[in-house]
């Protein structure tokens, strides 16, 4: 079972969330990050992430993330990826 850190509560998200926790059921979303707060929260409740945060590093530096699934816009991969490297955490990244 893989924990994931999910950066994005959109569209995207949304459809990584349903492919990752749905049918599979290995692995397990436990934070998840958003530029709003609602947003934030809304994905957690409907998902039943534990951690909800609009601090990017919060969500992936968090001692029950192995993975950061990065569902956000392309302007702030970088910055995302960065702090994956900081945290020394795997990523998982539509390209």
């Amino acid at each position: 079972m893989q924990r994931i850190a999910m950066l994005g509560s959109g569209f995207i998200a949304r459809f990584y969330a349903d492919s990752l926790q749905g049918a599979r059921s290995r692995d397990k979303i436990v934070s998840v990050y958003s530029r709003k707060e609602s947003s934030a929260k809304k994905f957690s409740e409907d998902y039943k992430v534990k951690l909800f945060t609009i601090s990017m590093e919060k969500a992936i530096n968090n001692k029950d993330v192995d993975i950061v699934c990065i569902a956000l816009p392309n302007n702030l991969h970088e910055e995302a990826v960065m702090l994956c490297c900081k945290y020394k955490k795997a990523i998982m990244i539509p390209k």
